[in-house]
This record gives C-alpha cells, structure tokens and sequence, in this order.
C-alpha cells in the first residue's frame, strides 16, 4: 500500500480496535449507564477471546492430533519442546501393538501418547497466550511449573488508556472483572479445565498483575 509501512497498517489497525473498544463502551454508558455498559461489555469478552484463541490455534496447527513436529519447528524454545518418541504414533498405534500379549506395555504406550497430547495441548497455549499478550501491548513474562503458568504483567495497556482518558477511578472496576473473564475464555479454549487465579491487578494499585493459571495435570 502506498504511503503506509507494514508497521503504521497495523499501528491503524491497533488504535482503530482499541479506540472501537472504548468507544462503543462510553455510548452505552452515555444511555444506559456504567453498570450496564459493564454488563454487555462483559458478555463481548465472553466470545472476543474464542475468536483469538480459534484464529490463533488454527495458525500454529492446534488441532492437537499430530501437531507436535510443526510446533517444534516453529519454536525452538526447550521450555516448549515437546519430547520425540518414535516408537510412539500420535495418530494410531499399530496393530501390532495394539495385539501385543504385554498389556503392561500397551499401557505405557497409552500413557505416554496422553501425555504427550496434553503437552502439546498446554505448549500451544504458552506460545498462543504470548503471542496474544504481545499483540495486545502488554510488558510481560511468562514462567511455567509442574501445573501452574504464571503471567507477570507490568505495563497494561488497557489501564493506560484509562489513565489518559481520565477514568483511572474505573480501571479496577472493569478490570476485576473483564480481564478474569477474558482470560479465562481464551484459557479454556486449549483447556476447559484449567482454572484463572488474579492474585495481583495494576488497576488495584498492585505493582504488577499476576495471572496464575492451574493446569489440570503436571506439564
């Protein structure tokens, strides 16, 4: 396109999003009050973050069945690498194994292709989380543990723009309540059973925000 860089078409694209985002809020507000502009609002955050997490999951090949090689080759980070089994088919185990007489292998077997299903369902989150965070404009970081992955954030851009508009008394109100619910959309749409903890919010004068999301197994 001519007279606009790669970066100034997706610096439009960006403050057309957020400043739609806000304003369709303030008209509401404007007619119907803020409790009930917080209402709807909270039902559009129920299904944005379904459209992020599906557009995003279809971008790195989540469909989760045999993902993994594609996953490993795009991102190198050991901390997602997901480990290579050969003998190990993520689609369908073969017949042979399948008849094998040592049911306590087959079992293994069973085992280790679950685990691997789920890790490559909990590495697709990580790396879709990360990229979602990063388009959003958040100063952030991300840290993982057995069954808990843990989101510092200590710059939100969404508080920013509360800030500027002179509406900060509203950023915890708002907040408390649409990021819980944003977050714990685009979670359970990798995994419905993982569970959203807000231990610390910028908008409630903490220093940081610390999302804390609990997976239903050890990663």
């Amino acid at each position: 396109m001519k007279g606009l860089t790669q970066k100034e078409i997706i610096e439009y694209l960006y403050q057309c999003y957020v400043k739609v985002d806000g304003l369709w809020f303030v008209k509401v507000e404007e007619q119907f009050g803020f409790d009930k502009a917080l209402e709807i609002d909270t039902e559009v955050w129920k299904i944005i973050p379904k459209i992020q997490a599906r557009f995003l999951k279809s971008k790195l090949n989540g469909s989760f069945s045999a993902v993994k090689d594609k996953l490993n080759d795009n991102h190198k980070d050991d901390n997602y690498k997901v480990k290579d089994d050969s003998s190990i088919n993520l689609i369908n185990n073969s017949k042979a194994n399948l008849e094998s007489r040592d049911t306590n292998k087959n079992k293994c077997k069973d085992i280790d292709t679950e685990n691997i299903g789920k890790k490559t369902i909990i590495k697709t989150f990580l790396i879709a989380l990360n990229i979602k965070l990063k388009l959003d404009g958040f100063q952030f970081s991300i840290s993982k543990n057995k069954d808990l992955v843990a989101v510092k954030i200590t710059e939100c851009p969404w508080h920013n723009i509360l800030i500027r508009s002179k509406r900060e008394n509203l950023s915890s109100k708002i907040g408390s309540i649409i990021c819980r619910t944003e977050y714990s959309v685009f979670a359970s749409e990798f995994e419905p059973e993982i569970k959203l903890n807000l231990s610390k919010q910028i908008c409630k004068n903490d220093q940081c925000c610390n999302f804390n999301f609990k997976i239903p197994y050890n990663l």
